[in-house]
Order: structure tokens, then C-alpha cells, then sequence
């Protein structure tokens, strides 16, 4: 297909086309009349640049334009035939004042132009009939539709490639955005794991501690529950002799009061007797009520041991506490002491101890200020020694005990 140059307007172009050629026809027409004589002369002297002969500019503008050339369709002519039509129809398009090889006053001094005139005339292809001029019509509106469409096209294009390339810029964004966050994550992650493990140690060190010591508390229980034990089968062994003795004794006073009441008439003098009896008899109640004084004496003790006992286990638990809230920065100074006698006061049971040491710690520690870093570190020393403190003065009440 031919492209015409953009500089070149179809509309005139093609009106100037089919006005020469007409004028050619009546050249034809009329060969001895003076016209085409100064048509004839005028492109000689106007275009004297065209030296080349007609064959090879038919050779290059048959191998520039891929369509059917006008010698192909007309294959029949000769070629002497086809040399002179293509030497008139340049004549006529050098001769014309629309041609590019006609020398206007204003294209005189643009010698550039006229080169490239020169240029655009020896590519155009051979003009002999009104097909040829309608053909070249229509192949210059296909060419411009075309080159509309892809205008539009390239446009669109255009469009969705800055489009792209926006959008390209927000996910490349996003992209270092994420990587920035991920990055932040593992350094976060890489912490806390630290600290996890850090804490996983202390607090299977202070659970092994905790573990010991509450094996050795319960061995020394173990070991004065028995102790204990043996002490009361000894007694209630020795009570129910005690009872045993007592009821051959009531059955021995009965029997010697029947036969009193029976010698009552027979005998005056067994009154005193009786009555020595019967003292007998209260001395003997006497003693067993000494004896029931020394059980009470024994169950008082055991009270007393129990409630010591009760009470290590109120130090033991208000330590462990103690040393979860100091594990988990959270110190408290609050005596044991004072939570021991507000306990007794208030009758707490041992299996409440530790909720309510919790809740009561818990309540001192929101009431207090915030410490200083510093004062964070004097106060779990202060708690360890507390803490010891109180399981030494804890321990206390049952060496007393014990001692009595």
C-alpha cells in the first residue's frame, strides 16, 4: 500500500490530478494544435532535474509500492507505449501549478524543499486512468483510518502503561512497607523469645526451689503426725483400761451395796464401812477426772500444734506469692505477720489462704505509687530478706511448741 506524505492534502491533490489528466487527454485529442507544444515546452524548461530514464524509476516505484503496479494490469501494451504515457503523466504533474516542481516566487529561495519535492515525485506511482486516481483515494482514506486507529490505540496504550506504572510504584511501596513490618516482627519476635526463655529458667529454678522445700515441710509433718499418733493410741490405750478398771469397780460398789442394803438390819456397823467405801469411791472419781484433765492438757496441745501447723502453711504460701509477684516485677513489702492476725481475725480457712493472700497483696500493690528502677532493685532485696524473715519467725512457734 502507498502512503501519501502528510504535507500533501488528498482533496486539492487529487482535483489537481484529474484536471491534468483531463488536459492530457485533450492534448491527445488535438496533437497539432499550438497548447501542448507550450505544455510541452514548459516542463522542459521547469524540470530539468528529471535525467533518470523512465525504466528504472518504474523499477523503484514497483519495488517501493507492494501493491499491483499499472504495468502488470496492463500487460498487453508494449513497453514503447507505457514510456510515453509515463513521460506525459510527469510532464503534466512538473508542469502544474500544484506540483512540488513548479517554481512559485515563494518556493524559489528553499532549495530544501525543492529537494524534497524532487524526492516525494520520483516515489509516486504512475498515474494513467481515473481507476488509478480512485484507487489512490481510497488506499490514502484506508491509510488515514488506519492511522487514526492506531493513534487511538497507541493512546490507550499509553494510558494503561502509566496506569501500570503507577500501580507498579504503590505494590513496589507496599512491597518494602511489608518488608519493613517483617523485619520489625522478627527483631520483636527474636525478644520476646529471649525473654521467654530467661523467664522459663527462673521460673523452673523457683519451682524446684518451691518443690524441695515443700517435700521437707511435709517430711516434718509426716514425721510429727506419727509421733503424735503413737502418743494418742498410747492414751486411748491407756483411758480404756482406766474404763475397764472403773466398771469392776461400779460393779464391785454395786454388789457391796446390795449386800449392804441386805445386812442393812443385820449390821449397824457396815454403815462406816459404806461410808469409807464411798469415799473410796470419790477418790477414785477424783483421780479419774485428773486423768480426764490430763486428756484435755493433750488435746490442747495438739490444737496448739495444729494451729502452728496452719500457720506455716499461711508463711509458706504468703512466700511462694511473694516470690511470683517479685518474678513478674511486681514487689510487695506488706509484713506476713500483719496478714496472719488479720487472717486469724477474720477465721479464713487453709484451703482459702492462698485466694485470699493473692487478693490482699494484689490490693496493696494497686494501692501503692509506681517505683523508680532503682527502688524496684532495693525492693526485691528488701522482699528476699522479708521473706526470710518471715519464715524464721514462722518456724519459731513450732521449735516452741516443741520445747514444751
Amino acid at each position: 500500500m502507498y502512503t501519501m506524505p502528510s504535507f500533501f492534502k488528498p482533496s486539492s491533490g487529487l482535483k489537481d490530478v484529474i484536471s491534468l489528466y483531463g488536459n492530457t487527454n485533450n492534448n491527445n485529442n488535438s496533437n497539432n494544435s499550438s497548447t501542448p507544444a507550450a505544455t510541452d515546452a514548459t516542463p522542459a524548461a521547469t524540470t530539468p532535474q528529471i535525467t533518470t530514464p523512465i525504466k528504472k524509476k518504474q523499477e523503484t516505484i514497483i519495488n517501493k509500492t507492494p501493491t499491483k503496479t499499472l504495468n502488470e494490469r496492463h500487460s498487453s501494451s508494449s513497453e514503447d507505449d507505457d514510456e510515453e504515457e509515463e513521460s506525459k503523466t510527469l510532464r503534466v504533474l512538473s508542469s502544474s501549478p500544484n506540483s512540488p516542481n513548479f517554481k512559485s516566487p515563494k518556493n524559489k529561495t528553499s532549495s530544501l524543499k525543492q529537494k524534497r519535492f524532487k524526492n516525494i515525485v520520483n516515489q509516486l506511482p504512475a498515474i494513467k486512468s481515473m481507476d488509478d486516481v480512485v484507487k489512490l483515494q481510497e488506499e490514502i482514506t484506508e491509510n488515514r483510518d488506519k492511522i487514526s486507529m492506531l493513534q487511538q490505540q497507541l493512546n490507550t496504550v499509553q494510558k494503561e502503561k502509566s496506569n501500570i506504572e503507577t500501580e507498579k510504584q504503590t505494590l513496589l511501596q507496599q512491597l518494602k512497607d511489608l518488608e519493613n513490618k517483617i523485619e520489625t516482627t522478627q527483631a520483636r519476635e527474636k525478644e520476646t523469645l529471649e525473654k521467654l526463655e530467661e523467664m522459663e529458667i527462673l521460673n523452673n529454678k523457683t519451682i524446684e526451689s518451691l518443690h524441695q522445700e515443700f517435700d521437707s515441710k511435709m517430711s516434718r509433718i509426716r514425721v510429727e503426725k506419727t509421733i503424735s499418733d503413737n502418743l494418742k493410741h498410747q492414751e486411748i490405750v491407756s483411758l480404756k483400761d482406766q474404763l475397764s478398771l472403773l466398771a469392776t469397780q461400779n460393779q464391785l460398789s454395786k454388789q457391796q451395796l446390795e449386800k449392804a442394803q441386805l445386812e442393812n438390819d443385820e449390821k449397824a456397823n457396815t454403815i462406816k464401812t459404806k461410808t469409807n467405801l464411798i469415799e473410796s469411791l470419790e477418790s477414785d472419781i477424783q483421780q479419774s477426772n485428773q486423768s480426764n484433765q490430763e486428756m484435755n492438757i493433750t488435746l490442747n496441745s495438739t490444737n496448739e500444734t495444729l494451729k502452728n501447723v496452719r500457720k506455716e502453711l499461711f508463711y509458706s504460701s504468703c512466700l511462694a506469692i511473694k516470690l511470683d509477684m517479685v518474678m513478674s516485677n511486681k514487689p510487695c513489702n506488706i509484713s506476713t505477720q500483719d496478714l496472719w492476725e488479720v487472717a486469724e481475725s477474720q477465721q479464713i480457712t487453709p484451703a482459702n489462704f492462698a485466694k485470699w493472700i493473692t487478693q490482699k497483696l494484689m490490693e496493696y500493690q494497686n494501692n501503692m505509687p509506681p517505683p523508680s528502677p532503682m527502688k524496684q532493685i532495693s525492693t526485691k532485696n528488701t522482699t528476699t530478706t522479708t521473706t526470710t524473715t518471715t519464715t524464721s519467725t514462722g518456724k519459731s512457734p513450732k521449735r516452741n511448741s516443741k520445747k514444751k
